[in-house]
């Protein structure tokens, strides 16, 4: 005859046992996939937001300096040459691969009297060595303000574009640069151009068809007359490792006053 109790007594000792040591190994062994795989994919969706808000941010600085770059650019003019009636003064100041100076009516009546007449204003771009591009203005007074203005005459306004940009690490431009694809004489190639891991020059000034060359790392005095147009190369790696780049935003100016081709961008 069976024993009632002694079922029930075995029943209540074997649901009082719990886990054995193997189950709750392989439980444990579970969870811990479930918690790797969840941080993982949680710190790999955090980088991807912080890497897109990073680019979007570097678009975003990239843009604003090519339009005030072209803003500018598009309005270069030259002067009058005040000993020769004759001559004009070139609209460019200076241009070396990372920084320029040159003649513009843009945005500025351009004068520091009181007269309605608009005149120009000498702005110069300039790469820093914490990568910010600053853009520096100086109205005409009493003189044209010339070269030896930038640095012994306070600009009138100063502002900081954004950066960090790259440093060109060659004075190549890169290959096809300047060349007009409806222009009937032959483009004259550089003697080398920016390779696959250079940083090309922020800056590549361009006669009507062909790059010009630096010499001794600026435009030579005598050849800033021939700029018609420039080329820009602007190359971001803000969180990006070093040397890379994250963002690169490119494009030609032409200078319609200097002869630049129309329909350029």
């Amino acid at each position: 005859m069976i024993d009632v109790a002694h079922v029930l007594r075995r029943d209540a000792d074997d649901s009082e046992k719990g886990l054995s040591l193997i189950e709750l190994i392989v439980a444990m062994m579970v969870f811990s996939i479930i918690i790797v795989l969840v941080g993982t994919l949680y710190v790999t969706s955090q980088k991807v937001v912080q890497s897109s808000s990073v680019t979007s941010k570097d678009a975003g600085v990239a843009s604003n300096v090519m339009n005030e770059l072209t803003n500018v650019l598009r309005y270069g003019t030259v002067l009058p040459d005040p000993s020769n009636a004759q001559n004009t003064v070139a609209a460019f100041v200076s241009a070396t691969p990372s920084s320029l100076v040159l003649y513009t009516y843009a945005d500025s009546t351009g004068g520091t009297d009181s007269t309605a007449t608009p005149k120009p204003v000498m702005v110069g771009f300039f790469l820093g060595a914490d990568g910010t591009v600053t853009e520096k203005r100086w109205k005409f007074g009493a003189t044209t303000p010339t070269a030896a203005t930038v640095t012994s005459v306070a600009p009138n306004s100063t502002i900081k574009l954004g950066g960090p940009i790259i440093a060109p690490t060659t004075a190549s431009p890169l290959a096809g640069v300047c060349q007009d694809p409806n222009a009937t004489d032959a483009p004259v190639a550089p003697a080398a151009t920016a390779g696959p891991n250079d940083v090309p020059p922020l800056f590549t000034y361009c006669d009507s068809n062909s790059p010009i060359a630096f010499a001794s790392g600026a435009i030579p005095s005598a050849s800033l007359q021939d700029i018609s147009s420039v080329s820009v190369n602007i190359s971001m790696n803000t969180g990006s490792s070093t040397g890379s780049r994250g963002i690169v935003l490119a494009g030609t100016i032409d200078m319609l006053n200097l002869g630049g081709k129309s329909g350029g961008s």
